[in-house]
């Protein structure tokens, strides 16, 4: 019985590593193609009017250049990381959530000095 539970496991455990390994090397592909694109506005309109038709692929794109580094969120707003142009958030402007995290690390941070 245990041996037919293993035959079982190993093409499942094939399969899996593939599509790790398939995601990694389309990352590696995607993500320069992203910033490549980013820089260049005329190529960006033109991308911008084809992706907005695919809303899920939007999103995923997105959240692929925030976590490369290539896009940075700042409060509600994404911009480009290769700009200057800082945007600055107030504490009070953020969720009551959020500002006890921000006072919690502030003081963490003030412990630990």
């Amino acid at each position: 019985m245990k041996m037919i539970r293993l035959s079982l496991k190993i093409p499942t455990k094939i399969i899996k590593s593939s599509i790790k390994l398939l995601k990694a090397l389309l990352k590696k592909i995607i993500v320069p193609l992203i910033d490549f694109v980013i820089k260049r506005p005329s190529i960006k309109r033109i991308a911008k009017k084809i992706i907005d038709r695919f809303p899920s692929l939007k999103e995923r794109l997105k959240s692929i250049a925030i976590s490369s580094g290539i896009l940075e969120v700042q409060g509600r707003i994404l911009k480009n990381s290769n700009e200057d142009k800082a945007v600055s958030v107030e504490v009070s402007d953020l969720p009551p959530q959020a500002q006890k995290i921000y006072s919690d690390l502030k003081k963490a941070i003030e412990d630990k000095k």
